[in-house]
């Protein structure tokens, strides 16, 4: 059990630095080149923004059946990031 959990996040620490090193090349290779598309980072953001609001509707909700505090902080962190 304890090897899966390390292999788990070895592998997105993993993604995490292959995601920052082709960024970098790809800015090394390309200096002068912008991908900018607002219509897209728009949507982007509001998906973002909807994900963190259901998540965390869905844990108060979980915390209103329990009866106790589950994750009622990371509840409204999401909802103060989703409602921003």
């Amino acid at each position: 059990m304890q090897a899966k959990t390390i292999f788990r996040y070895v592998t997105l620490v993993g993604i995490v630095l292959g995601v920052l090193i082709c960024g970098s090349f790809l800015g090394l290779l390309w200096p002068d080149v912008r991908w900018i598309n607002l219509p897209l980072h728009a949507t982007m953001e509001s998906l973002g923004a909807l994900a963190g609001i259901s998540i965390a509707m869905l844990l108060l909700q979980r915390r209103a059946e329990a009866g106790r505090a589950i994750a009622f902080t990371s509840a409204l962190g999401l909802l103060g990031m989703g409602g921003a």
